[in-house]
């Protein structure tokens, strides 16, 4: 059972550039929540802001090399995106910070209010933990349904690359929540693109637990992690807003990896058996 630390504190900044800075960014937040977000998200975000959990503040756009990062491209980010980058003046900088009792209140707070703002100032936002320029529709998106959850294809990134022996699939962002990255080895072409999903979906199931075990256990410095997971397709509806053609549910062993004294951590899906793992989630006609 890996046990995994518990970080002190965890931020959510997020990067609005603009030439036109507003004078008091405080008060168009919170006026722009109000209008823009119903009941109970838009009253449990006006009061993290009233709190100061969700500080907003104008910087010269200068001081954030983040607005240059190449990754922006690589994530998918258009040249009209990166001109707005290029010649802002000023960024409204949305920065949550959260020790972790409850690991992803701060998250959903901090891109409700950036969600408000890129409406208000017709901009877009960098999420600088990535970083990858998100649109106002996808902040909106992302934020939490009904029962609460966060879809996580919305904050994670599954990235493939080929390998002598396959695929290797890894997730991106789910440093935000104070968790190792995801990866899996190995993974036959024809199941790759399905690999992504299957892995966000895990990430969804992770996220959930990893929550669980901290609140439960308030002040500890590491919180174990069970070492065996159930992913089902449900958790692929929840990860992505859409249900997949499968109907089953499939246990995925994880171990904890780390790469050198200085290399990179990952929780890694040990030897699974990648074409069954794909047909209980997403059924044999989709592959």
């Amino acid at each position: 059972m890996p046990m995994l630390p518990v970080p002190g504190c965890l931020l959510s900044p997020y990067l609005l550039p603009t030439s036109v800075p507003p004078a008091d960014v405080g008060a168009l937040a919170a006026a722009q929540v109000r209008l823009r977000l119903d009941p109970p998200l838009r009253d449990r975000v006006l009061a993290l802001l009233a709190d100061g959990e969700v500080p907003v503040e104008v910087c010269r756009a200068d001081d954030f090399p983040a607005l240059e990062a190449p990754w922006l491209t690589a994530f998918g980010a258009t040249e009209t995106e990166l001109c707005v980058l290029r010649t802002a003046s000023h960024v409204v900088r949305v920065q949550a910070t959260h020790r972790p009792h409850g690991p992803t209140a701060h998250h959903w707070a901090g891109r409700a209010v950036a969600y408000a703002l890129a409406c208000a100032l017709s901009a877009p936002v960098v999420d600088e933990r990535l970083p990858r320029v998100l649109g106002a529709r996808e902040l909106l998106e992302s934020l939490p349904g009904p029962d609460g959850a966060l879809p996580m294809s919305r904050w994670v990134v599954a990235l493939q690359s080929p390998d002598a022996r396959g695929f290797w699939c890894t997730t991106s962002g789910l440093d935000r929540f104070g968790l190792p990255e995801l990866q899996v080895l190995d993974i036959p072409p024809v199941v790759a693109e399905l690999w992504a999903v299957t892995i966000t979906a895990l990430a969804q199931r992770v996220v959930q637990i990893w929550d669980a075990e901290v609140r439960a256990r308030p002040g500890a410095a590491f919180v174990p992690l069970p070492d065996v997971v159930a992913v089902s397709a449900a958790d692929v509806e929840t990860a992505y807003r859409r249900r997949p053609a499968g109907h089953g549910t499939v246990e995925l062993r994880l171990a904890l990896d780390v790469e050198g004294p200085r290399g990179p951590t990952f929780l890694t899906v040990r030897e699974p058996d990648h074409l069954a793992v794909c047909d209980a989630l997403f059924g044999a006609l989709e592959r």
